[in-house]
């Protein structure tokens, strides 16, 4: 681990000659995919996400699609599923929710009659038309053949038994469902029952029918639909605001970094003390352990009814809440002073981080080609995710279309309970698999990413800062050396965390099955204790997951400096942590604070852009009218916020990559950096006198004392 031809301007201490290491996980990661390929290939040839988005009817078709079975209909030109029973709306409870309620695939979303007038909604003319009219003929007169049907059948569907049902109520599409609107119509109750004799009506009270098909369209798979067809309308939004408007975010906020990393610093420093300070007074202002007139010493009469007035509350504290906020109060003192004190511990390290947070932005600076870096491993992230997200559906929709199961002799209004798209064990299975391997791959990219910027970050300070002297782009570089000889190494490191994930998925799928058990049993104290031990365990689980991917990171810097393997990296990078903790401590803590400020700047300004952008006459009116901009905001601040935590990562492994590398360097020196940038190097020979003479104060204090003594 020793360096030599100190003299020279190029990096000594990146190994050149290397080998490859962790073959076996490589092998394995491409085994994997190609099992993954073949699920995708089972998906596509079996699988209908029509029957995810359109609906089944009460024969199992899928509207909107030519079926071959159960139903055998072609209802390409029917894509609206109606609910026709309002009473059996209203019974869905008892059958399991709407999933099972009569429905049938129209061209459009039928309308109540005129001044109380019936019209009727009949079953498809093949099942029950006297006339055998086709279905082309059954549209055009609105599915309407109640006057033809004979007195029997006329009877039961005054019974609402059918084949006709009355349209009571207006309704709406809402994404390929008819959406019951403004309880029933005026006068058809009335008409219902004087003229037709009809059945009994549900009772409508606070919509009571409309929430219950309310309620089946905003469940998960419905609010994608919603998605879904917002974003085909709304897609340039999305583009320009979720895309294009936070890469140059970004890049503003790295330029910002590389010059006013220290205003930043001190000013989030004293904003934090600030907060925390201000939380404790208020807590205790609202317990009344601080008065109205101590807080009116201080703030003025003005002040504090200002105070009273925008929080439409007064300061007094009520009895009943005044132990809580007091022991909340002082939690939150023994926090702040906690927090003062560690801020007071920490100035010279933090001093020490804003310099190496500062070499980090100008090591990125200095070479913008690595923030193609990011770019290409974002592309990446989002090809896989849309290929995850195709392939699983199409999986999700081989299953066979099955009658639901139910005790149909509770049911008034119907003999079957629906249909349902039934998944086998081995189509599980199969989903699972694709789930592992989705997580496999996505912790492998990222990987690839972080150890490529170690590698051109290495470059820039194991060459003293000089890029110049380097005789090929560092970025070309670390990419052959990741790609020719690491690999391994990536899919070995990426694999732990994946099984991690799912280890997490399996224990909350277990508590879940254990707590229904429990639950079942009528046991309390059994399910408190059930789903206490699944917490501790799955907490233990995912703190040990954090640990393996800090060092992860920290490994990858340790591999893209001297070549080794991924144990041999992990292990070394805990020696360097354990030996500098503190630094790190603080390097980590004011780093990271920074950038994820920065994440959140870029999230918010992007979601109000898209805010501002949706109030547009053209989103909000006519044919591109959006359901809500909600979905948009929030899908547009989760992707800015993921850009901007693709960009983010950049400086943060640059930073982690430049003090790793300089702790490489005092380890491998004596104690003295020989190879890092000149100003880093000064400006860390400072920092740790410093620290040093601040140890030594203390330590010739608490000797003074001690002779005192």
């Amino acid at each position: 681990m020793g360096v030599e031809n100190a003299s020279v301007s190029t990096p000594t201490k990146i190994k050149e000659e290397r080998s490859c290491h962790d073959i076996l996980f490589l092998i394995l990661f491409v085994g994997f995919w190609v099992g993954m390929f073949c699920v995708a290939g089972i998906g596509l040839s079996e699988g209908d996400p029509w029957s995810l988005v359109f609906g089944l009817d009460y024969k199992g078709n899928v509207c909107g699609k030519d079926n071959q079975s159960p139903g055998n209909m072609n209802m390409e030109n029917y894509k609206y599923r109606y609910w026709p029973n309002v009473n059996e709306v209203k019974e869905s409870t008892i059958i399991g929710a709407m999933a099972g309620v009569r429905s049938i695939c129209l061209d459009s979303c039928p309308s109540p009659g005129q001044n109380g007038t019936i019209k009727w909604v009949c079953d498809y003319p093949q099942d029950s038309d006297p006339l055998s009219r086709s279905m082309e003929a059954w549209a055009e007169m609105k599915y309407d053949y109640y006057a033809d049907l004979s007195e029997e059948a006329k009877s039961t569907s005054l019974q609402l038994q059918g084949p006709c049902y009355p349209v009571l109520m207006k309704s709406t599409s809402i994404y390929w469902s008819c959406q019951f609107t403004g309880g029933y119509a005026d006068g058809v109750e009335s008409t219902w029952e004087s003229e037709y004799e009809g059945k009994e009506l549900a009772s409508d009270k606070d919509g009571a029918i409309e929430d219950a098909i309310n309620d089946y369209l905003t469940d998960p798979v419905k609010l994608m639909e919603r998605l879904v067809a917002d974003l085909g309308e709304a897609w340039e939004v999305v583009l320009v605001c979720g895309l294009l408007a936070p890469l140059i975010l970004s890049l503003m906020y790295l330029v910002l970094m590389r010059f006013c990393a220290g205003c930043f610093t001190w000013l989030l420093v004293l904003v934090v003390n600030l907060l925390a300070l201000g939380l404790t007074l208020y807590t205790f202002v609202k317990a009344g352990v601080i008065g109205n007139d101590a807080i009116t010493a201080v703030a003025g009469e003005e002040n504090v009814a200002k105070i009273e007035d925008s929080s439409g509350q007064s300061l007094d504290a009520s009895e009943e809440n005044k132990k809580l906020l007091t022991a909340m109060g002082a939690v939150f003192a023994v926090i702040t002073v906690l927090l003062f004190l560690f801020t007071i511990v920490m100035i010279t390290r933090i001093k020490l981080a804003i310099k190496v947070l500062k070499v980090a932005s100008m090591a990125v600076v200095k070479n913008l080609t690595v923030l193609l870096v990011p770019v290409l491993t974002y592309l990446w992230l989002v090809a896989l995710v849309l290929y995850w997200l195709f392939v699983a559906i199409f999986l999700y929709s081989s299953g066979d279309i099955k009658e639901r199961v139910c005790d149909s002799s509770q049911l008034e209004y119907s003999t079957q309970c629906g249909w349902e798209l039934h998944l086998d064990q081995n189509l599980k299975y199969m989903l699972v698999y694709h789930l592992f391997g989705f997580l496999w791959t996505i912790y492998f990219i990222i990987a690839f990413g972080q150890m490529t910027v170690a590698g051109v970050i290495a470059q820039y300070y194991w060459s003293r800062g000089n890029l110049n002297a380097l005789s090929s782009s560092p970025v070309t570089v670390s990419l052959y050396r990741a790609v020719r000889y690491h690999l391994g190494s990536l899919a070995f490191g990426a694999f732990l965390l994946a099984l991690l994930d799912m280890v997490i998925l399996i224990l909350s799928k277990l508590q879940k099955e254990a707590e229904s058990a429990m639950r079942a049993s009528g046991n309390e104290a059994a399910q408190a204790m059930v789903k206490c031990c699944f917490k501790c365990v799955m907490c233990c689980v995912t703190c040990f997951k954090w640990i393996l991917q800090f060092i992860n990171t920290n490994a990858w810097i340790v591999i893209a400096v001297d070549g080794g393997s991924y144990c041999h990296g992990c292990l070394t990078a805990v020696k360097i942590i354990s030996n500098n903790i503190l630094r790190l401590a603080a390097i980590n803590i004011v780093g990271d604070t920074l950038l994820f400020l920065g994440k959140v700047a870029i999230s918010c300004t992007c979601g109000i852009l898209t805010y501002a952008y949706l109030d547009d006459p053209e989103f909000t009116e006519g044919d591109k009218a959006i359901s809500s901009p909600l979905f948009i905001v929030i899908l547009v601040m989760l992707a800015a916020f993921a850009v901007g935590s693709v960009f983010m990562s950049v400086v943060e492994m640059s930073v982690d990559t430049i003090f790793l590398s300089y702790c490489i360097d005092c380890d491998d020196n004596n104690g003295t950096a020989q190879y890092g940038p000149p100003q880093l190097s000064k400006d860390m020979e400072a920092a740790n006198a410093a620290v040093a003479e601040h140890e030594e104060n203390k330590k010739i204090k608490v000797e003074s004392q001690d002779t005192k003594v």
